[in-house]
């Protein structure tokens, strides 16, 4: 299959684009030579590859065309009339493409045993001419005259998808599970970062949505001390006040020489799932877990955009700051709070908006970071359907009584908030724990 697009975002030396696919498929279960082979009921061998494009990552529209607006107000009086101006509103870049996706596929899908079944597929996705913001890349001397959309990178994403099903009957009793288990690391391969970025903030290598901060050592616990010790903010540090690594030695607490990378993303590299199905004459009973690994959570900190694709801005949000914007405090920040007598508290100490301390504990940082690894039974039923003998003498078909609950139980290490928020500073409602109670008849 092949297919070509065309983009309006794109000049017309880069507007048309071609986007092949194919697949292969062999069922080696139907050759002559498997008739043999027992324990294996069907097997199939599959492979593919496509190719996809994206042209919406873009600011604003027709960036490779120089745009003109008006202003707001009139600027000038000609003739005793007030007339308003032109201004150019973006730089064009007339070289900006298509960004390119290939994706490689190969798996198997088998049943055996006559109980089981299996499907395993891996993937390789490498994208090339990542469309994305070149703000800050450029010098001040240069001012703003610069394009703000360019082709910036390169991102492989490598992992594999598996499923396994079981079922079988054991008299009346009837028992069906379905696994599922999904892997999935990508990394910057190539990015267009500003001249003079240190190894140790380079993105190159790394997974896209890494956290980069101040490695905390502990706290400041004497008056002391903080007047001794080293902060990247202005102001006051205190007693219960984070103490920041210095990774270069050199005395001070910078953003170009001690911030490294601290965290993993939000979006978990492993996700999995397990579906129970269970049956006995009139009972049934399903439930479904389903949970993420390797993933970290920010509690405070990074301001990443609906999207996650705006410039990153530190601050503290209202599950690091006692009385954040005059609101109040969780009970666990308060509980667990740097003391005197409590020395190795999980939060620094309790302050006031008024006191005039330092931010320092608002800049990112490793003690705001939590495993964003997590186990969930998302949703469990129990119902039980009446003998037909019963419900004929109704004229019904069948009548089903039943009870359910939704988002019943997590086991995680956050406690105050969902772990599938993407980031605590996006405002994101938390998942509410349902029940049902119903009754369901056929006539």
């Amino acid at each position: 299959m092949n297919r070509w697009d065309a983009s309006s975002s794109f000049a017309k030396n880069n507007r048309w684009n071609m986007f092949p696919a194919a697949g292969l498929g062999w069922v080696i279960s139907k050759e002559d030579f498997f008739s043999n082979v027992n324990n294996i009921q069907y097997l199939k061998l599959k492979a593919s590859y496509g190719k996809s494009g994206n042209d919406k990552a873009q600011e604003g529209s027709f960036p490779y065309m120089a745009t003109f607006v008006p202003t707001s107000d009139p600027v000038v009086v000609i003739d005793g009339v007030p007339v308003a101006a032109l201004y150019t509103s973006n730089v064009p870049n007339p070289n900006l493409k298509w960004e390119e996706t290939s994706t490689f596929n190969i798996g198997f899908e088998t049943r055996f045993l006559r109980k089981f079944s299996l499907e395993f597929d891996w993937f390789y996705k490498y994208t090339t001419g990542i469309l994305g913001s070149v703000s800050g890349l450029y010098p001040p001397s240069v001012g703003g005259y610069y394009p703000s959309l360019a082709n910036i990178g390169e991102v492989d994403n490598r992992g594999f998808d598996a499923q396994v099903k079981y079922n079988d009957n054991f008299g009346d009793f009837r028992l069906s599970l379905t696994g599922n288990f999904n892997w999935a690391r990508n990394r910057y391969l190539k990015y267009q970062e500003a001249d003079g970025t240190p190894s140790h903030l380079s993105v190159i290598g790394r997974s896209i949505g890494a956290k980069r901060g101040y490695v905390v050592e502990g706290m400041i616990q004497t008056w002391e001390e903080a007047f001794n010790t080293p902060s990247p903010s202005t102001g006051a540090l205190a007693p219960g006040f984070f103490k920041f690594k210095d990774l270069n030695g050199d005395g001070l607490i910078t953003s170009s020489g001690d911030r490294t990378f601290i965290g993993k993303s939000n979006v978990p590299e492993i996700m999995f799932g397990l579906d129970i199905n269970l049956a006995y004459k009139g009972f049934d009973f399903s439930a479904l877990l389903q949970g993420a690994a390797i993933a970290d959570v920010s509690l405070a900190g990074t301001y990443e955009g609906s999207a996650g694709v705006t410039q990153a801005i530190d601050d503290n949000t209202v599950w690091t700051k006692t009385f954040y914007g005059n609101g109040n405090a969780p009970y666990f920040l308060v509980e667990n709070a740097w003391r005197p007598d409590n020395p190795n508290a999980k939060f620094p100490r309790l302050t006031a908006n008024q006191v005039g301390l330092s931010s320092n504990n608002a800049h990112a940082n490793s003690g705001w970071i939590r495993s964003g690894d997590y186990l969930r039974l998302k949703s469990m039923q129990l119902g039980y359907t009446l003998p037909k003998k019963f419900v004929d003498k109704a004229k019904i078909q069948s009548f089903r009584l039943f009870v359910t609950g939704s988002n019943l139980y997590t086991w995680d290490h956050l406690k105050y908030i969902d772990p599938e928020m993407p980031n605590v500073t996006l405002g994101f409602y938390p998942q509410q724990r349902l029940y049902e109670f119903g009754v369901s008849v056929t006539f």
